[in-house]
């Protein structure tokens, strides 16, 4: 069955323009993203000063909470996204104030409810997460204080929203970092006056508060014809922020549940002075994979206004879906098992059955189900999937194959780095003591940049909305994720935690990647030569860069810092010059020069 698409008449100025706008709302949301990136560094260390080990981790713990709590308007922000870009692009306003007062009225209501539920739920909370009773009180100050302005941002998180899907993603991020500016300039003045964790608080309401009010004023000023009324509620729009939010939302809580279980099972078996550890470690692969994402918000916006078709078997029904969904799902448990069980009992034999009379014969009759239970659910996925639908747009397609190409080089050259120099610049930022976390960021940075690789696909397969594929790369993350980080945590530790976390996220973003192939009909080989060609150029200057890090001497912070600074140069320059010898052609570097040119015209 085909689906025509809406608007096959677009011209090809038209989608040169489009990939422009993302290509210039990338650069820029990419740019805002460093600014925070340095300013988090250097506000870390001074936090440490001022507060404890055990209720920074603390406020790790809540935004865990907050995150989870957080997600019921993740699905609704995406459709938000989505069809104000498609209804702009239909020239339909007053589906867009239909659209948008309706979604303010119903997630208003909404979270008004959920924080009245997250209230009463603070002391069970608390009691989970095993946290200490001198500190309950705090705790339940913290979550409910945050509680309290995330709700806000996500009633009114229709405005940003907007903007987005106007691609008025530069003017969003400029305002984002102009308000976490804000904040961190208020942390500076706070702390040292007393406010102790209080101080994160207080500047994290003023920022999202900022946020909020000049999302709002910028929404009203750059749509001509938008309102807001609460006499423009329907059920109509009520039905389209839901159907397509109630699937962004399933992959947003798994997405947030993958994010957030490595530190739940560390604090749960190793405590929270582990947990913050751990929270100093994944800082710089997390704040390095933010600047990457931010070239992904300018995509999902220029893919739901592009025309496309599918081509292929008939749509399955729904009980179709849950078949495929569930072998899926069994495939991937099957598998982990198998992986898992003998990595505990490596740790602990005493937790499985001994052997009787000096025969493993039940565990080779355990290990011999698996492998069949294996072959039964691989052979019911191929059934299940071997035969896919074929997405039709050469705008999608360009637009997909140049977003993987310069987004992997872009996360290459800078995860690359961070790999290199993990010790020195744990070192430098938070001075000794902290060496167990360079190898966690090592690993989680390994992870970052596989998982980063999906952006693209991503944000393209939702703007067609097709987030099945997302689901599945979902459902094998959180089984081998939920199976294998509790049990290399048993066996390793903190570096098990961020093993289990890697392999799980890496095998997850392949499957994707290889999915998202298949719809567009690209050959693997020939898609991993276009993409990842250019990545040889931050790979090779990594490799000189992490030769040169065990001759570094760690016996000054400042002199290890200013070394850091010298050799991010040298890799940037070197990067450029491998790239300029043939990794990029001369169309691309003749592109990317005229690119900053016209940029640095326009800043002009």
């Amino acid at each position: 069955m085909s689906q025509e698409p809406d608007k096959q008449n677009r011209t090809e100025a038209d989608a040169s323009g489009t990939r422009r706008k993302v290509a210039l709302n990338s650069l820029i949301g990419m740019s805002a993203n460093v600014v925070y990136l340095v300013s988090r560094l250097a506000i870390t260390p001074f936090i440490l000063v001022y507060v404890p080990l055990d209720q920074y981790g603390l406020w790790s713990v809540c935004f865990i909470i907050i995150s989870y709590a957080g997600l019921s308007g993740f699905g609704v922000n995406n459709a938000y996204i989505k069809y104000v870009a498609q209804y702009r692009a239909e020239g339909h306003t007053e589906a867009i104030n239909r659209l948008v007062s309706t979604g303010v009225i119903t997630m208003s209501l909404f979270c008004g409810g959920l924080y009245l539920i997250l209230h009463f739920a603070v002391p069970l909370l608390i009691e989970h997460f095993a946290i200490d009773p001198k500190l309950a009180e705090l705790a339940a100050w913290l979550i409910l204080g945050s509680a309290g302005v995330f709700f806000v941002d996500l009633a009114l998180g229709a405005f940003k929203a907007t903007l987005e899907g106007m691609q008025e993603i530069a003017l969003v991020r400029i305002v984002w970092l102009a308000s976490t500016l804000i904040e961190v300039a208020l942390i500076f003045i706070l702390l040292p006056l007393g406010f102790g964790v209080h101080a994160l608080l207080y500047a994290l309401v003023a920022r999202y508060l900022l946020g909020i009010g000049t999302y709002l004023f910028f929404a009203f000023r750059r749509l001509p014809g938008f309102r807001l009324h609460p006499g423009l509620f329907s059920r109509a729009p009520l039905g389209v922020l839901f159907r397509f939010g109630s699937k962004v939302q399933t992959l947003g809580f798994i997405g947030v549940f993958m994010t957030t279980f490595d530190r739940i099972v560390t604090t749960a078996l190793l405590g929270l002075e582990a947990t913050g550890r751990f929270e100093i470690a994944r800082k710089f692969p997390s704040m390095g994979a933010s600047v990457s994402a931010a070239a992904f918000d300018a995509f999902l916006p220029a893919a739901s206004s592009m025309g496309a078709w599918w081509s292929g078997p008939e749509a399955p029904g729904a009980r179709q879906k849950i078949d495929k969904y569930l072998s899926l799902f069994l495939l991937a448990a099957v598998a982990a098992a198998l992986t898992a069980t003998p990595a505990l009992w490596w740790a602990d034999p005493t937790w499985l059955p001994r052997p009787r009379n000096g025969t493993w014969l039940p565990a080779v009759l355990g290990i011999g189900v698996g492998l069949l239970l294996l072959r039964v659910f691989y052979r019911r996925y191929r059934r299940l999937f071997g035969h896919s639908e074929r997405l039709h747009s050469d705008e999608l397609s360009s637009l997909y194959l140049q977003g993987c190409r310069y987004v992997n080089l872009i996360n290459t050259v800078l995860l690359s780095y961070l790999f290199a120099v993990a010790h020195p610049l744990i070192y430098a930022w938070v001075g000794p003591g902290f060496e167990d976390s360079s190898a966690i960021m090592m690993v989680l940075t390994a992870s970052v940049w596989i998982n980063l690789a999906t952006g693209p696909g991503t944000s393209v397969m939702r703007g067609v909305d097709r987030t099945g594929r997302e689901l599945e790369y979902a459902l094998i993350n959180l089984v081998l994720a939920a199976l294998w980080i509790p049990a290399l945590t048993v066996l390793w530790g903190m570096i098990g935690a961020a093993a289990g976390t890697a392999l799980s996220t890496g095998l997850a973003s392949i499957y994707f990647i290889w999915r998202t192939n298949q719809a567009f009909g690209y050959r693997h080989l020939d898609f991993v030569r276009q993409t990842l060609t250019p990545c040889l150029a931050p790979l090779v200057s990594a490799v000189l860069l992490g030769a040169t890090v065990a001759l570094l001497p760690h016996s000054n912070r400042w002199v290890v810092l200013a070394w850091l600074v010298l050799a991010g140069v040298l890799h940037l320059a070197l990067c450029g010059l491998l790239l300029r010898a043939g990794l990029l052609n001369r169309e691309e570097w003749q592109n990317l020069t005229s690119f900053f040119t016209r940029l640095k015209n326009r800043a002009q």
